[in-house]
């Protein structure tokens, strides 16, 4: 994970506010493309945990994904986040990371993203308390917060990408909003549904397993 170590490089941080949901309701599932997979399965071992461990959670949200996982932080000092890599990006593009969280222990989110070693890096943090983007630095161009059913919501963040891969990652943070901090081995967050694609917002989800819903 030395790789991930952006997020200890000074950067240009801007406060944010949660965008509201679109006025119109999404299209059917089925448009678009996700680069990800699989995109709701994150025990499998494309899913790279750091300081934290990834259990099923069964049951996911009735607005997108068919099953969860739990991202669970681990008792110690450190980023508590699991990380995964991606490829098929199109350089010179923005593209969208967006995963449907819902809030249990934790409540702060925080998704990093950058590519394979050009220099794009950006970071978004979410406050599922109030549904609200706290901060967005870096090369982020946008993000926001989407209501979803029974608890979920679907976080975003937005950046122009170099190369055609990419690294992302999903941390969870205190609830003084550090990023790193001593975890208690069992406070986390449900997870599932994560979908990258070439986009300045997120389009219609689409699940993937053994595959990536190819590019349009």
């Amino acid at each position: 994970f030395a790789l991930l170590k952006g997020s200890d490089r000074p950067r240009l941080a801007v406060a944010a506010s949660a965008e509201a949901a679109p006025p119109a309701p999404e299209p059917a599932a089925g448009a678009g493309s996700n680069l990800v997979w699989p995109s709701e399965d994150l025990t499998n071992a494309r899913y790279r945990p750091d300081n934290a461990v990834i259990g099923n959670a069964g049951a996911g949200s009735p607005g997108g994904p068919n099953i969860s996982s739990r991202l669970i932080e681990l008792a110690s000092m450190d980023r508590h986040r699991v990380e995964l890599t991606i490829d098929g990006a199109r350089p010179g593009a923005i593209h969208a990371t967006s995963i449907f969280v819902k809030p249990a222990e934790r409540t702060g989110v925080i998704l990093e993203m950058r590519d394979n070693e050009a220099g794009k890096y950006g970071v978004a943090r979410f406050d599922l308390k109030t549904a609200a983007v706290i901060l967005k630095s870096g090369d982020v161009t946008a993000s926001g917060v989407i209501p979803a059913a029974d608890g979920w919501y679907r976080i975003w963040a937005a950046m122009p990408l170099a190369t055609d891969r990419a690294v992302i990652d999903i941390g969870l943070m205190d609830g003084d909003g550090a990023t790193k901090y001593a975890g208690d081995g069992k406070s986390g967050v449900s997870i599932s549904g994560v979908q990258f694609e070439p986009a300045s917002r997120p389009e219609p989800y689409i699940a993937t397993t053994t595959s990536p819903a190819p590019l349009r």
